[in-house]
């Protein structure tokens, strides 16, 4: 019985998630956008909430695609 070590993500997957990561803690963890929105900062968290829902979804997506290769 043999069995198949898995294979290592492909680089261009890999490449989304890491930027996809570096982009939603720049915009989440972006003090000076939020002070700049002031009152209307509620849109800010609701937006950034949605935009940090869709990449964990892009991310999943990308990640297990990569094992189906």
């Amino acid at each position: 019985m043999s069995t198949e070590a898995p294979r290592p993500a492909k680089r261009r997957n890999a490449t989304i998630v890491v930027a996809l990561a570096v982009v939603n803690f720049v915009i989440l963890l972006f003090p000076p956008l939020t002070w700049y929105l002031g009152q209307n900062g509620i849109w800010f968290f609701l937006v950034t909430g949605v935009i940090g829902v869709l990449s964990l979804l892009i991310m999943y997506r990308a990640d297990s695609s990569a094992g189906e290769d």
